[in-house]
């Protein structure tokens, strides 16, 4: 018996119909387990990005109202191997979650049945809670290229590919594939440094990125906000401005009065239970809210303070968390 996912594809986009003359992008996700307590915080940074769709396939129960450019699948891991197998012709057996990332350059191929009707597909990741994506003109950006990422090499939370075949088979080209499709205990990262590998050797890719260290310079940074566990960010060792703030729909980071705004936070650091405490499920969407090393909080009076001595303390203090835990994980 066919599985439904094999009958049931749509016929049409859904996608946003108010500026058709501008590449229309849906972001793809394959997401196994229980979905994360910030969930309803990502749906409404996605639903304020109304000219952009978002498709999430997953074996979870959905108990969330999503917007009407969100989309939900129910998938079990075994049908995406059955999905990937028939969509690209190799023997995926991919049995842990985290080990799908390496199958992102592939997802225009596997998923393509719910891109009718799209010029571009991208990858994302859920500990995203996005800024104000068209205000930074990202549509207008890749109308003349194949491939676009706001890093200055592809990242698996945010890459956008144009959805033709050329560039939809491109994986295909990477080294020792073999190993992105068969099952491991880890990802191997073949969305990042083999994508970036691969873009380089062929000259006639249309790839748009952008320099990640230029735009930490400005005061509006077409770039994500990548938080590292001390609070600063990638490439900001010891400059940390660890004050995050989400307000109607933009992202910024705070340093007393500076603000420096970002197309998205990326919070892959900031992701335990305690970390989100303050973050009530049930509670009715909300126009602001910050990020600190203290946790997520509604309210500025939670938020820690920003002095270079108090930050010196904490930073040295999750160092020394992360040496003993690196530790712990050697010696066991």
């Amino acid at each position: 018996m066919t599985h439904t996912i094999f009958r049931k594809v749509p016929k049409t986009a859904f996608f946003n119909n108010n500026a058709k003359s501008l590449p229309n992008i849906c972001f793809i996700n394959p997401y196994f387990g229980k979905l994360p307590v910030w969930m309803p915080l990502f749906l409404e940074s996605c639903k304020k990005n109304s000219a952009f769709s978002w498709v999430l396939f997953g074996d979870h129960k959905n108990h969330y109202k999503l917007p009407k450019n969100v989309r939900w699948e129910k998938m079990s891991m075994d049908i995406f191997n059955k999905l990937a197998r028939k969509q690209t012709g190799l023997p995926f057996s991919i049995k842990t979650p985290y080990k799908i990332c390496d199958a992102k350059p592939m997802y225009g191929d596997i998923f393509k049945h719910y891109l009718n009707g799209f010029t571009f597909w991208g990858n994302y990741d859920l500990d995203i809670i996005y800024g104000d994506l068209d205000s930074f003109s990202l549509r207008t950006k890749i109308i003349n290229c194949d491939i676009y990422t706001p890093f200055s090499a592809p990242v698996g939370h945010f890459t956008l590919y144009r959805n033709v075949e050329g560039i939809n088979k491109l994986y295909l080209k990477l080294e020792n594939l073999h190993l992105a499709y068969q099952d491991a205990p880890s990802c191997l990262g073949y969305d990042h440094k083999p994508m970036l590998k691969l873009i380089n050797s062929n000259r006639h890719l249309r790839f748009f990125n952008v320099n990640y260290k230029k735009e930490l310079s400005k005061s509006r940074c077409e770039t994500g906000a990548s938080i590292m566990p001390s609070g600063q960010l990638v490439g900001e060792l010891f400059s940390a401005k660890e004050r995050y703030l989400w307000e109607n729909g933009k992202v910024f980071q705070l340093n007393g009065k500076r603000r420096r705004e970002f197309l998205y936070l990326h919070f892959f650091c900031w992701k335990n239970n305690n970390y989100w405490r303050r973050f009530n499920t049930g509670s009715k969407p909300i126009s602001k809210f910050w990020l600190d090393l203290g946790g997520y909080t509604p309210n500025r009076k939670y938020l820690l303070p920003t002095n270079n001595l108090s930050r010196m303390f904490r930073y040295i203090l999750r160092f020394t968390n992360l040496v003993i835990r690196a530790k712990k994980r050697l010696l066991f």
